[in-house]
């Protein structure tokens, strides 16, 4: 991964501070801190063309847990926040991840739907959201 879009990422995303990217997980990761509990705590950001999915990871002893979850759309130059979730004893896996990302996507799809009176067919709205997600979860 080049150095330069490490730039262009700081620059674009400034919240998330000190990236670095991980081309074996295919991600960005924020820098982190250690608990006086020995627990380590960080974000992992995965970007596509229109989602950035933000990971609150906690590394302990043994296991790695997904602590929070936030999906972002862009909005011209900045990110709108489309949904937060937030877990509790839930083990890390990128497929919860997809999943979940998935889910919230389609959920804020299907609310702007109800406000504008549209309806949209559930394979269709299936189709779109699990391509987005995976566009964005495949580096």
């Amino acid at each position: 991964m080049s150095g330069n879009l490490i730039t262009v990422v700081n620059h674009c995303l400034p919240q998330f501070g000190g990236l670095n990217y991980n081309s074996e997980r295919r991600m960005f990761f924020s820098n982190g801190y250690t608990s006086q509990a020995g627990n380590t705590y960080f974000q992992g950001l995965r970007l596509s063309n229109r989602l950035a999915i933000v990971e609150d990871i906690g590394q302990g002893y043994y296991h790695t847990f997904l602590n929070g979850l936030k999906l972002y759309c862009y909005d011209g130059n900045q990110m709108k926040l489309i949904a937060t979730r937030y877990y509790n004893c839930c083990y890390y896996s990128e497929y919860i991840v997809k999943q979940e990302a998935e889910s919230m996507l389609k959920d804020d799809i299907k609310s702007q739907a109800i406000m504008l009176g549209a309806g949209l067919p559930d394979g269709m709205l299936n189709e779109y959201v699990n391509k987005q997600v995976a566009m964005a979860v495949a580096g």
